[in-house]
């Protein structure tokens, strides 16, 4: 695969990831929850490393963050296949 083409499909990922992030954050003004969200950063960093890695792992395996790495996973082996291979 050239050069050309693999910056074009890391760069159509990029975008994908940062609109798909750019969403996760509206979606986290719109309805609210971005003080509790920050509230829970600055406790968790607080309490250390065991605490943080506990907590995300809480997070990516609840419904609201499983379902966006499923479509993220599926996207990447699309790219994966359609570009790269």
């Amino acid at each position: 695969m050239s050069n050309l083409k693999l910056k074009r499909v890391l760069m159509i990922s990029l975008i994908v990831l940062g609109v798909i992030g750019c969403l996760l954050l509206s979606y986290l003004a719109a309805t609210g929850a971005w003080g509790w969200t920050v509230t829970t950063i600055e406790s968790l960093i607080t309490q250390g490393p065991a605490a943080i890695i506990s907590a995300i792992l809480a997070v990516l395996f609840s419904y609201y963050c499983l379902i966006p790495l499923v479509i993220i996973v599926l996207y990447l082996i699309f790219v994966y296949f359609v570009y790269i291979r």
